[in-house]
């Protein structure tokens, strides 16, 4: 049979409308890198505290930048600019905000600056530039191809003028998602901000169109099945003020919209991540059909992920792997806490044990020598103050072991000059994490291996090596540092960083954030970590803004 010829869709997250090349960028300087970003702010921070007579801890500062990055993410999102950070706060306030109101004016008075110097938009602000220039372009010169944007609630204003003038085109189209179109106009029209429709609410409030007018979604499979569902979550979703309503449902009602759901409460985070576990086990055992945890505590995924693992379940787990807590991570950490540490046995042998350690023999040698250091120098033997004490006890005790004497003597050659940062006041950030990863390197070098194949090999291998090549090529803006905030500053960025496995992962087994959640149907939805402070989040107090 003749089939014709057919053009897919072109789809484009809205977060990277302006990275394709088909849309027009009107010229606006490209996102700022995350890192050089993170290291600028940081830099501010620590001259802002030297210019007041205060001694930064870079550590600090790095974690304070963090919370500057979110700070200024959401005034930005909120179009607050720079300028009125004075209105943020009422007058009664004005005293306490005083000082933090100094200390932030660092952005005000010379972010700006620094983005045109490096010719950067913050990620925000440009999404919010470009919205707007595109929404324009739209409205002007009115495009003839079919667009349709789909899933977003737009919660913001930018997105949400760009949606008006998608609605205005003649081959527009939005599709919003999960609309509850039920819900009684009293309870619509009485529902605050801590609704999960509200900001949907706002949104239908901008497009100046009416809830009823919203036509259902022609494709949408087992609309009909779902409608007791629906129901149960048009009312337990219900606002304060109308939950009288709840006495008008039926016996019928009652029955049919609470079918086929259960709920339990475990006792502590260990006993709903083994319960979780238990429920898809069964699933998996017993049918054929598709379940997925959907939870926004990622502590939960992971604990879940786990347990399945050792029933030989590999589920996906949307929420990824940070790289502090995968081998090369762990052993960067372990490098780091035997240069950068109040030396110990503990910490040594704990680097010496790890299966990428290798110090220039191949793995069954350092095995063999690690242990007779374990049994000869380390247990029930006086605790040791340097490294170099322990080479020296070494030398003197095991005059006829050769091997041994300079294997040891390999190991202190290769980390001398990452020690040697710790008697420094300050020492440039780039360089310190240079002599980091070469001595890392260097020390997993096996006898027929170089240390930068071993370390590096494999998926998660190339996903920190990429990482890490991404912090040497932006950390000249960080400057120098104190050296024993390296450590803090190195164990955040790795802890920040996120990886996806890609294992064959079972095919009816997921764990999905609530975002992930929408765009994939299962049989059977567990969700966990219904409880205050993870779902509903817990609103942080953070330095620079008080929620």
């Amino acid at each position: 049979a003749k089939t014709k010829a057919t053009l897919l869709p072109k789809i484009i997250p809205l977060d990277e409308l302006g990275e394709d090349e088909t849309i027009d960028t009107f010229n606006i300087n490209p996102p700022i890198p995350k890192l050089s970003r993170r290291f600028l702010l940081t830099q501010l921070i620590i001259k802002k505290l030297e210019s007041h007579e205060n001694i930064p801890r870079h550590d600090v500062a790095n974690s304070l930048a963090i919370e500057l990055e979110n700070f200024l993410d959401e005034a930005q999102t909120h179009n607050i600019g720079l300028n009125n950070l004075e209105k943020i706060l009422p007058e009664n306030l004005a005293s306490h905000w005083q000082s933090t109101l100094d200390f932030l004016n660092i952005i005000k008075d010379n972010w700006p600056k620094i983005l045109e110097d490096e010719k950067y938009n913050d990620k925000v602000e440009r999404r919010n530039k470009l919205f707007e220039l595109i929404s324009k372009e739209w409205s002007e010169n009115k495009p003839s191809d079919l667009i349709i944007a789909a899933g977003t609630t737009a919660s913001i204003i930018a997105t949400r003028k760009l949606l008006k003038a998608i609605m205005d085109l003649p081959t527009g189209l939005i599709v919003i998602p999960g609309l509850d179109k039920t819900l009684d106009k009293k309870s619509w029209e009485d529902m605050d901000e801590t609704h999960p429709q509200y900001s949907l609410k706002g949104l239908i409030e901008f497009l100046e169109t009416d809830r009823a007018d919203i036509k259902n979604w022609p494709y949408q499979k087992n609309y009909s099945k779902n409608l007791y569902r629906e129901k149960f979550i048009t009312e337990i979703m219900r606002p304060k003020e109308t939950t009288n309503e709840w006495l008008k449902l039926s016996d019928k009602e009652k029955k049919e919209i609470s079918k086929n759901i259960s709920i339990i409460e475990p006792e502590d985070d260990q006993n709903e991540a083994l319960t979780i576990a238990l429920a898809i086990r069964h699933i998996e055992d017993t049918g054929e059909k598709s379940c997925a945890l959907i939870t926004r505590d990622d502590e939960l995924a992971k604990n879940v992920s786990l347990i399945l693992e050792k029933w030989n379940i590999k589920a996906e787990n949307s929420f990824g792997n940070t790289l502090i807590d995968t081998q090369q991570g762990t052993y960067l950490q372990l490098v780091l806490d035997v240069a950068f540490g109040n030396f110990s046995m503990i910490s040594l042998l704990s680097l010496l044990k790890h299966d990428l350690f290798c110090c220039g023999l191949e793995k069954e040698d350092t095995i063999s020598l690690v242990h007779e250091i374990e049994i000869n120098y380390a247990r029930g033997k006086a605790a040791y103050k340097t490294l170099e004490e322990l080479g020296n006890r070494i030398r003197l005790k095991g005059k006829e072991d050769k091997l041994l004497i300079d294997w040891f003597q390999y190991f202190l050659d290769s980390i001398s000059e990452l020690a040697s940062f710790n008697h420094k006041k300050k020492v440039s950030f780039s360089n310190i994490l240079r002599s980091h990863i070469t001595c890392s390197e260097r020390l997993a070098s096996s006898q027929n291996s170089l240390g930068i194949n071993r370390i590096w090999a494999g998926n998660t291998g190339e996903t920190c090596s990429i990482f890490l090549s991404e912090i040497i090529q932006n950390s000249e803006k960080m400057g120098e540092i104190k050296p024993e905030s390296y450590k803090s500053i190195f164990s955040q960025l790795l802890r920040e960083e996120k990886k996806q496995n890609t294992f064959d992962y079972h095919q009816r087994i997921r764990i999905l954030s609530p975002i992930e959640a929408r765009l994939i149907y299962h049989n059977i939805v567990i969700i966990g970590g219904l409880h205050e402070g993870v779902w509903p989040e817990e609103l942080k107090s953070g330095p620079w803004l008080n929620h």
